[in-house]
């Protein structure tokens, strides 16, 4: 299994044009995780939270 390896689909990092896409389909009117946050939440706050989450994205790759 690890001989057919390829590593990280997106290049070993996001960029927030990605993250912005991803946020933007999310479905709406799904249920809350334990913190009670919804898609909403991420798809209509400030958008500088995709730059943020596309931080902390590429510190968890690099952290492993």
């Amino acid at each position: 299994m690890r001989a057919a390896y390829q590593g990280f689909p997106f290049g070993d990092s996001f960029d927030v044009a990605t993250v912005s896409n991803i946020v933007d389909s999310l479905k709406l009117r799904k249920a809350a995780d334990l913190e009670n946050l919804t898609a909403q939440h991420l798809k209509y706050s400030h958008p500088i939270l995709s730059c943020i989450l596309t931080k902390l994205f590429n510190l968890i790759l690099h952290s492993g």
